[in-house]
């Protein structure tokens, strides 16, 4: 969820009111604006007005940036497409839960899920003396207190592909039949960036190879969360929730620097996790409903193409992965693919 996507796309199909809370704690800000200091207030009590935020979903809005006029990216072809690792799709399900959290950006999950924020006369190098005596207790006791919870499944895999304009066509086995198609926005104007510059085109004759992967951690973490809420432990539901979503994430991004090694353009990644944050590698992963990639329907052909229901992922209706910790993603091995944002 972002907060363009709510205050944008789900507000112009619902009919009731739809708020968007960045965490836990705006939530509560904004539910006493809704409520006032009375609980039994009705919910149509005023509320501030939120700023407008545009949306990045944009079929409906911007169909035209999906339509190929003919002027690309100056984005070079690679002159040498890597060796398929395989054809089609493989899964794993057996981790060691401990190597996984080494992939944990704490900085994402302490900042950010956890919602630690520095105070104003501290430095960072206090705060973070801070977050290490503080918070790493915290963290520590959650990576145990969920270690039989949290359960890492991987489903992924490797195709033949080929760009046509703002198209990414996936094909079959045989290189020749068509097996479904991508079409991606295009920057209207700058650079013209396009998600399908960075696989070789049908006009070149050369076939080039794409990555999916989607992982998860199961649901048991999801109901763990839910009973703590239930009992009132907010505290440590926020704790857990926010485990759940960076450990996936962790999974994710652990799964990605395998298929960089497999795709042979893993050799010049960074030793330092922090690097490994920073994408200072060759290739980038795009999760659908994201600037590069905003169409979440797509998380169909994905489906399609990754038959993830046996290690438990489904899509919803709103074509929202289930469990929620999970997540997918294509894989790029182009050196110049880097995230963009379209407008």
């Amino acid at each position: 969820m972002t907060r363009g996507y709510v205050e944008e796309d789900l507000r112009s199909i619902y009919q009731g009111r739809v708020f968007y809370a960045q965490d836990a704690f705006e939530g509560l800000r904004l539910m006493g604006d809704l409520c006032g200091e009375d609980a039994s207030a009705p919910v149509e009590a005023p509320v501030k007005a939120a700023a407008r935020v545009s949306s990045h979903r944009l079929p409906d809005r911007d169909p035209e940036l999906y339509v190929y006029s003919g002027i690309k990216s100056e984005v070079e072809p690679v002159e040498v497409v890597p060796n398929l690792p395989f054809y089609g799709v493989r899964k794993r399900e057996k981790f060691d839960i401990f190597e996984l959290y080494k992939f944990i950006n704490p900085v994402a999950l302490w900042r950010g899920q956890w919602q630690y924020k520095k105070p104003d006369d501290m430095s960072n190098p206090e705060f973070n003396s801070w977050l290490e005596e503080n918070v790493r207790p915290v963290f520590d006791r959650k990576c145990r207190e969920l270690a039989n919870v949290l359960k890492p499944a991987v489903k992924w895999g490797y195709f033949w592909a080929q760009s046509e304009g703002n198209d990414l066509i996936i094909f079959e086995e045989d290189q020749k039949s068509e097996r479904c198609r991508f079409n991606f926005p295009r920057q209207r104007d700058g650079k013209r960036h396009c998600l399908s510059d960075f696989f070789r085109s049908t006009d070149s004759g050369v076939m080039d190879v794409v990555g999916f992967s989607i992982v998860t951690v199961g649901g048991a973490v999801s109901e763990h969360e839910r009973k703590q809420f239930a009992d009132g432990d907010f505290q440590e539901y926020l704790y857990t929730h926010g485990m759940g979503v960076e450990t996936a994430e962790a999974l994710a991004e652990y799964w990605h620097k395998q298929m960089r090694h497999e795709l042979g353009i893993g050799g010049a990644d960074p030793l330092e996790m922090k690097g490994l944050f920073g994408a200072k590698y060759q290739g980038s992963r795009y999760s659908f409903g994201y600037p590069a990639c905003p169409n979440l329907e797509d998380q169909v052909q994905l489906m399609e193409l990754l038959q993830p229901a046996d290690i438990g992922i489904v899509l919803s209706e709103e074509f929202m992965l289930e469990p929620e910790q999970s997540t997918s993603a294509i894989v790029v091995h182009h050196p110049a693919a880097k995230y963009f944002n379209i407008r």
